[in-house]
């Protein structure tokens, strides 16, 4: 897919793969449609979409969603174009990116296992 101005994608990053085009190495992104559902400024759900979307990575893509992005939730907006900058007849897209601070499963958020003030809960703290 190739964004147009003011058109936006959420859900889960499945995969980056690198691509060879025009002998040049590129970054395919793809993402399983979803939405997240958010209360008190916390996400509490993860709501699954229908379908998959890939695009290729642009200068600001790359420099923002790395490997390690991989099975967060993501919400990229494509905010316009800076004319500034051209190749040819086109000009170079710009975002708004956001990304969750961890993998995110769909469903409800559990609190059990959330990182606190730096304090990890481990297997050790539940009593049952």
């Amino acid at each position: 897919m190739r964004f147009a101005d003011g058109e936006s994608i959420s859900g889960k990053i499945i995969a980056l793969d690198s691509l060879l085009i025009k002998g040049k190495r590129v970054s395919k992104y793809t993402v399983e449609l979803g939405k997240a559902v958010w209360e008190g400024g916390k996400i509490i759900e993860f709501q699954k979409g229908a379908g998959r979307v890939s695009f290729l990575g642009t200068v600001k893509i790359d420099e923002v969603i790395t490997e390690e992005d991989v099975k967060r939730y993501a919400e990229i907006i494509c905010t316009g174009e800076d004319k500034s900058v051209s190749r040819g007849d086109r000009f170079m897209q710009l975002f708004d990116i956001a990304l969750s601070t961890g993998p995110i499963s769909w469903g409800v958020v559990s609190d059990k296992a959330r990182v606190v003030d730096g304090t990890e809960i481990t297997d050790e703290d539940i009593p049952f």
